[in-house]
């Protein structure tokens, strides 16, 4: 008698690169930047825009990581390692690096008045499970 049971192996697990770009987006009010599900890490989030009049929402696993105005971030750039805001030439620029997800994240950005996001790049990284189906 054959056995048509199909049994999966778990192989191994990688680590797939990511990279979600947007440019010159009209934002007034919430505007959701990228939202994955999955596990692994967000390398980098890089914000370029005309307006610091926005608060960034980092939420991890549905729990709230940063949910603050980017004056705060340019206040503090200097106290927090994975942070860093800075204004060049009439641009602000927020960077955010190595936030470790179990399940999701989303990032969101909220702005007080219409303003121009120039750019925003959010390189991450997320597991992939590699299976293989036996007879056995």
């Amino acid at each position: 008698m054959e056995n048509n049971k199909v049994k999966r192996v778990f192989v191994s697990d990688l680590l797939t690169s990511k990279v979600h770009l947007v440019e010159t987006k009209t934002v007034n009010g919430k505007y959701t930047i990228k939202e994955s599900k999955g596990e692994g890490i967000i390398n980098q989030i890089l914000l370029k825009s005309d307006s610091n009049a926005y608060t960034i929402q980092v939420l991890v696993d549905k729990n709230i990581l940063y949910d603050k105005p980017f004056s705060w971030f340019f206040t503090d750039t200097l106290n927090i390692d994975n942070v860093s805001a800075y204004l060049t030439g009439a641009v602000y620029y927020l960077s955010i690096q190595n936030l470790a997800f179990q399940k999701s994240f989303l990032v969101r950005m909220v702005s007080t008045a219409s303003m121009t996001l120039n750019f925003a790049h959010i390189r991450y990284s997320i597991r992939d499970e590699i299976y293989i189906n036996t007879g056995d």
